[in-house]
């Protein structure tokens, strides 16, 4: 009598160490896809702050063309990654604290955004409470966090809310016109390119590799991790698209809150369904972002100075959502550009020094 063959299992991982690889690859996929979401957050509440006032029906293009500023910044810091020692050095630590004010930017964009959403549901809820609430939500996780936590979150949720926010959209997208499209440059190019190079100052994902928790990608990585971005960019554009798509020129343009820009397809779809799965996602995907920009501050910072830095630091982001005014709109609509200059800054600040430790090491 034969004996049956005896079954052997096949797997790439023979050793230690190939384990290891696939467990920081993992976790190197997932900080992109945290970042891939915070993209998506600030590109959302950049439509509401500037982009449906200034450019309106067009602002898709502009959102478009960011695809080579944010293709460019992640090369560069891929490149920059690669260098060892180099966000040890002076001028290293002082790029981090550049990067982390950044962060911080991002942060109070996102808990602006949020208050605004909250204020819009309940108009007799006090700024200045809804606000600290909502930052007291999330201060208390980023103490003696695990640096993988939120980044497997946001991996779990992608699908989740994809489909989430497809659903409300996709079910309000009959109620559309192909006329609302036109004119189709808007008041003109000019607009259009002024509303991409605001929005650039929502590309600090781009800059991911520079401070992820987790050693250098191998380059197939990161291609793949360039696709996590751009699929939170091509979202973003669809969603201005149809935005446009739903609502037409003359409404977009006119002067209304922030919270009622940002939910500015439930204007349009009647369903109740639609509006409190849509309500409940963008603020959850508000709190990732300000989860995400507020952790990654603090790790920038922490490594700049060289101790700890404080969570409770981030009440500092309180006083602008708690105004809830005119003027205070206008003050984060002005600060944000600045996030540019922050970044172009830092990877200047790196470029320099990665050419100064080249020459060294040739000398």
């Amino acid at each position: 009598m034969s004996t049956p063959p005896t079954r052997r299992t096949h797997t790439a991982v023979h050793s230690r160490e190939a384990a290891l690889n696939l467990r920081q690859a993992a976790a190197l996929k997932n900080q992109f896809t945290l970042s891939a979401l915070h993209l998506y957050a600030q590109l959302i509440a950049g439509f509401a702050f500037m982009l449906y006032r200034h450019v309106s029906t067009p602002g898709y293009m502009s959102v478009m063309l960011l695809f080579l500023p944010l293709w460019a910044g992640y090369a560069l810091s891929c490149h920059l990654r690669r260098k060892c020692g180099l966000m040890e050095k002076r001028c290293g630590r002082f790029a981090k604290g550049l990067l982390s004010l950044c962060l911080f930017l991002d942060a109070q964009m996102s808990l602006y955004a949020f208050t605004e959403i909250v204020r819009e549901l309940l108009p007799d809820y006090n700024s200045a409470l809804i606000s600290l609430v909502s930052l007291l939500c999330v201060l208390p996780s980023l103490r003696n966090q695990n640096a993988h936590a939120l980044p497997t979150l946001s991996h779990f949720l992608r699908w989740p809310m994809a489909v989430g926010f497809s659903f409300c959209m996709l079910g309000a997208a009959r109620q559309g016109e192909t006329g609302h499209l036109f004119p189709l440059f808007g008041s003109g190019g000019m607009k259009i390119f002024s509303g991409a190079w605001w929005l650039c100052s929502c590309l600090s994902a781009a800059l991911t590799p520079l401070y992820a928790h987790s050693s250098a990608a191998t380059r197939s990585q990161e291609r793949k991790n360039l696709r996590s971005l751009l699929l939170g960019l091509f979202a973003a554009a669809a969603t201005a698209l149809l935005s446009a798509w739903l609502i037409p020129y003359y409404f977009l343009a006119r002067p209304d809150t922030v919270g009622s820009h940002l939910m500015i397809t439930l204007r349009i779809n009647p369903s109740l369904l639609s509006w409190s799965c849509q309500v409940c996602l963008m603020l959850m995907l508000l709190l990732i972002s300000l989860a995400c920009a507020l952790s990654r501050s603090r790790y920038l910072l922490s490594h700049a100075l060289g101790r700890p830095v404080s969570g409770w630091a981030g009440l500092i982001l309180v006083p602008l959502p708690a105004l809830s005014t005119d003027l205070a709109h206008q003050l984060v609509t002005l600060l944000s550009p600045l996030r540019t200059l922050l970044m172009v800054l830092a990877l200047l600040l790196l470029s320099i020094t990665g050419k100064n430790i080249k020459e060294e090491n040739a000398a």
